[in-house]
């Protein structure tokens, strides 16, 4: 298929919360229209795009409105919730009946409660319904969240609009305005803060309902009910998809050590542990094997790798970083195996001649500037498919990051230098012969 030529990817300024895109805060999340603009250059309609490490959606969402056929696939449950709900149109005329009444029957409910009950301490029903609620929750929250949780149980509507009040049920914790006695929440570094004045739960959730509905809305009405899209409760390491099945993949995926999505999302899943059917203890663990945790197992960061021995500039990082702390240096050694793991994976699920798109960042760990744009180039570079096939890099495009829209806080003095550019790696899977001398004949290809 025939390339546009390269452009400005900054997207300063650009409209980032239209359709579904802003149902739910979610940290780190691709710009929609990078993910637009990489399906609109390397797909054409009716097409199969993967995104094997999917977040919130944002592939699946821009996929739809393009008439592609998306796969998105995740670790996580929280996020493979929020993605789905967000890539599924639902008839708006029914989620606002469904909407309207599960309104009317919990605030009738919360008005026959007497202020006393909702002040006392939270009952040991509740408890047991949401253990380890403590701190993080003021008594007349946990009980309207508890009441919240039981009408969504109970309405009589579909699977997918029970989905939709989860994901609105999720956003008054998750969000930088939450319900939760927290602040920062948004990023995995929250810390505790009390209401001064105990929230008005079933306010927010009103207000959040309706501003949902309207962003549904925008979705079909700018086509979301084009192509479609599947969720899989899967991991990238271990794709369950046949070998050259997929046109396109557009994936974001995690910095090596920066956020643990886990401890980020860990307020919100102690009440919906039910729902996602995993209890937070199990969560918590979990999050032991996602793709940049800071929380690596060292069994597996110091397994035998021969991506040391094959790609020097690698070994010289990790070595430097280990001087200054150990402990980061082998959770960067896990990201960079794993990343090895991903990128196998991605050429063998991509057809013959189709092309892989990363958007990543280089990063800062403990004042040591990590190339990770570069790594991975040089990692994709040594692996071999059948047939024989390569990843031939094709081009590397770099772009600002726009502060304003940034979400994590971030402190020079203790990691140094913010990043503020990252890269749009663009990958052909072609056979070994077609890979240009210049890049058979190195490790890793420099910077085109």
């Amino acid at each position: 298929m025939e390339i546009p030529q390269r452009q400005d990817l900054d997207f300063a300024g650009n409209d980032t919360l239209y359709g579904t895109h802003g149902l739910h805060s979610f940290a780190a999340k691709c710009p929609p229209p990078l993910a637009r603009w990489g399906i609109e250059t390397y797909s054409a309609p009716n097409e199969k795009v993967l995104d094997p490490m999917a977040g919130s959606g944002t592939t699946l969402v821009e996929a739809r409105l393009l008439g592609r056929h998306s796969i998105g696939a995740d670790i996580d449950p929280l996020a493979r919730l929020i993605a789905t709900v967000k890539a599924t149109p639902l008839d708006t005329k029914e989620l606002r009946a469904v909407s309207s009444q599960l309104i009317a029957t919990v605030e009738a409910e919360h008005v026959a409660q007497t202020r006393t009950e909702r002040e006392q301490p939270v009952t040991a029903e509740v408890e047991n319904l949401v253990p380890a609620v403590g701190k993080w929750f003021l008594p007349s929250v946990s009980r309207d969240l508890a009441l919240l949780k039981q009408y969504i149980h109970a309405a009589e509507t579909t699977p997918a609009i029970r989905r939709f009040l989860w994901v609105a049920f999720s956003s008054l914790i998750l969000a930088r305005t939450s319900v939760a006695n927290a602040r920062d929440i948004v990023h995995s570094r929250h810390h505790y803060q009390e209401h001064t004045n105990p929230p008005d739960v079933l306010a927010v959730f009103r207000r959040r309902l309706t501003t949902m509905q309207r962003q549904m809305a925008d979705f079909v009405a700018r086509g979301g009910q084009q192509g479609s899209a599947a969720v899989l409760a899967s991991d990238i390491r271990c794709l369950p998809l046949v070998d050259n099945s997929v046109d396109l993949v557009f994936t974001s995926p995690p910095y090596g050590t920066a956020l643990d999505y886990t401890r980020a999302h860990q307020l919100a899943i102690l009440w919906l542990q039910d729902v996602l059917r995993m209890s937070a203890k199990t969560y918590a663990y979990h999050g032991r094997a996602y793709i940049g945790t800071e929380r690596a197992i060292r069994a597996l960061a110091q397994a035998e790798t021969t991506l040391l021995s094959n790609i020097p500039q690698l070994h010289k990082v990790l070595q430097q970083l280990a001087q200054t702390d150990e402990d980061k240096a082998l959770a960067l050694t896990r990201y960079f195996i794993d990343m090895e793991r991903a990128l196998t994976q991605m050429g063998r699920v991509v057809k013959p001649g189709r092309h892989i798109v990363l958007v990543v960042c280089p990063s800062h760990i403990r004042k040591i500037q990590i190339p990770t744009d570069d790594l991975l180039i040089r990692i994709a570079h040594g692996l071999r498919f059948p047939g024989p096939y390569r990843l031939a890099l094709e081009d590397r495009i770099e772009r600002t990051l726009d502060d304003r829209r940034r979400v994590l806080p971030y402190m020079t003095e203790a990691f140094g230098q913010r990043m503020r550019t990252e890269y749009v790696i663009v990958w052909r899977k072609v056979p070994v012969a077609e890979v240009p001398n210049a890049q058979r004949s190195i490790r890793g290809p420099t910077t085109p």
